[in-house]
């Protein structure tokens, strides 16, 4: 059964939930917030895949660097456990597993080769966010053996349906070139593209860099 990304709260409460928490984060690390009409859209689209009816469980942010992924997918992180500490999600005992999880995709990889316990309790985590997707190398070798962390995550939480937000700088098709390269084209794997289309609705981030 799909493990869909909804939540039971109104559409409105949800958008000043996540808006509120963004606000608070940017300026919880010294900076000005600045509201642009393109944060709003962002979050709108956000709650929107969040609360609507739709086949897909699982949500891509992506869009240029330094222009707020990362922040909105600590707001996440800060709301969505909010949500479940209120019982909005669960019922009965609140166990560990039922939060949202948040690390980068380098970190995972780094668990991956130094403990698999703990990278399988990620990957099995009901609710879990990776950032910065495509930054970590989509191979490692371990004792002479290829493995693909990212893909294996992707692969396991398709099969579960497993609500994930992946973070990204890239789009998810390129052309193949450095310049213009996508997500498609560092797992270039056609199972990969196959699940990712079935699981990620896509919301692109397009403001340019808040750090200039």
């Amino acid at each position: 059964m799909t493990k869909k990304m909804k939540v039971g709260v109104t559409p409105d409460l949800l958008y000043n939930r996540i808006g509120w928490t963004y606000k608070k984060i940017v300026e919880s690390e010294g900076l000005a917030f600045r509201k642009t009409e393109n944060i709003r859209c962002q979050i709108r689209k956000i709650v929107e895949k969040m609360t609507a009816e739709d086949n897909r469980w699982c949500l891509l942010i992506n869009g240029h660097i330094g222009n707020g992924k990362s922040t909105m997918s600590k707001a996440l992180l800060s709301v969505m456990n909010e949500l479940i500490d209120n019982h909005t999600f669960n019922s009965g005992d609140i166990m560990d597993w039922h939060y949202m999880a948040r690390l980068s995709a380098m970190e995972l990889v780094e668990v991956f080769l130094d403990d698999r316990d703990k990278y399988r309790k990620y990957r099995s985590q009901n609710w879990l966010i990776v950032d910065d997707v495509g930054s970590e190398p989509p191979f490692v070798n371990l004792y002479g053996t290829r493995f693909r962390p990212m893909t294996d995550l992707l692969f396991y939480r398709y099969e579960n349906r497993l609500p994930t937000v992946f973070v990204s700088n890239y789009k998810v098709e390129g052309d193949g070139t450095t310049e213009n390269k996508g997500l498609f084209d560092i797992y270039d794997d056609p199972r990969f593209k196959d699940r990712f289309r079935q699981m990620f609705n896509v919301v692109t981030f397009k403001d340019k860099s808040f750090r200039v």
